[in-house]
């Protein structure tokens, strides 16, 4: 049985008009976790592929905000996205390449996939998310090692690309999120021009810094 502080709130949004035993389990059958999520971000409903990706139990995500399956370092700019994202609702997915990170209960991260899509309900409009873990075995490359100098060569690249992409590219999105947010509260023709030229410049520059990002993923020849 599902505890009943889920059930409540699936029949709220008009859905127990279906077989809501069959819903629960079409829920949880699917391999990707999935949540439900209202304009303050706070989880409405969550399968157990999110229980299972995330060690928390459903009773301890309801009513919690969907940050907290994010490392801290990123709430702020989740908190941004999420903003953007409510301003214009369409299916959209969110990879690692941004630079998200899932956060289990015991703290340990992972490369995080999300894909987004606006619900429309009695109450109003719901965003449906799906997440998954895009973590990857070891690389063949990595195996095959042929000294400590090319191990320390190789943990040296992954570093410096983990740090663009945890880091920089991060303050450059929410930098870029800042000045589209700003730009929509202008009037003067002439900035908010200039802004969505200078967006386009840091769209450029993070686009530049992924494929860095992936030069010092790949494995020298």
């Amino acid at each position: 049985m599902h505890d009943l502080g889920v059930r409540p709130r699936w029949r709220a949004l008009g859905a127990e008009g279906l077989d809501g035993e069959l819903l629960w389990q079409v829920l949880d059958a699917v391999p990707d976790g999935i949540v439900l999520i209202d304009e303050g971000g706070r989880i409405l409903l969550a399968n157990r592929q999110v229980e299972a990706l995330f060690g928390y139990e459903r009773t301890e995500l309801l009513g919690g905000l969907a940050e907290q399956l994010l490392p801290p370092r990123l709430h702020t700019f989740y908190r941004a996205l999420r903003q953007r994202y409510w301003a214009e609702l369409r299916p959209r997915v969110l990879g690692a390449d941004m630079g998200l990170q899932g956060r289990r209960s015991d703290g340990t991260e992972f490369p995080l996939e999300v894909g987004l899509g606006p619900l429309y309900g009695p109450q109003g409009a719901l965003v449906v998310a799906t997440l998954r873990d895009l973590s990857e075995p070891p690389r063949p490359e990595v195996a095959g090692i042929r000294s400590d100098h090319d191990l320390c060569l190789v943990e040296e690249r992954e570093r410096i690309g983990r740090d663009l992409q945890d880091r920089v590219i991060q303050h450059l999105f929410a930098t870029s999120l800042a000045m589209h947010s700003l730009r929509s509260r202008l009037h003067d023709s002439e900035m908010t021009g200039l802004i969505a030229e200078m967006v386009e410049q840091l769209d450029l520059a993070i686009a530049e810094i992924r494929s860095i990002v992936f030069a010092l993923a790949m494995p020298d020849p």
